[in-house]
């Protein structure tokens, strides 16, 4: 009777852990109208993980929801306008560079 290899868990080494290299995040927003949802995410995103490059992009269909956000929670639009540098964070600063968006003008 053989028998199944164990199929280990990668852990990081200590070294890998101190890292300071940003993860990347691509955050895809298609025509649903759960796209009202993404600058929430985005925002949480980088400031519950931390350490974060989030990038949203846009489908044609998901500009219509996307510019819907701003209504749908003010709150999360406002600090998402922080973290793009359209806006100055409570600390002053309007060029953090933790969120980007492509896709079609959402000036």
């Amino acid at each position: 009777m053989s028998t199944l290899p164990r199929i280990g868990v990668h852990r990081p080494s200590d070294s890998s852990r101190t890292s300071r290299r940003r993860r990347r995040v691509l955050l895809g927003v298609t025509g649903s109208v759960a796209a009202v949802k993404v600058p929430e995410i985005a925002v949480r995103l980088v400031e519950e993980v931390g350490n974060l490059q989030v990038t949203i992009v846009l489908t044609r269909g998901g500009l219509t929801f996307w510019n819907q956000a701003q209504a749908y929670n003010l709150h999360y639009w406002n600090r998402l306008q922080c973290y793009l540098g359209r806006a100055p964070s409570e600390d002053g600063t309007t060029d953090r560079n933790e969120i980007s968006v492509l896709g079609e003008s959402i000036a």
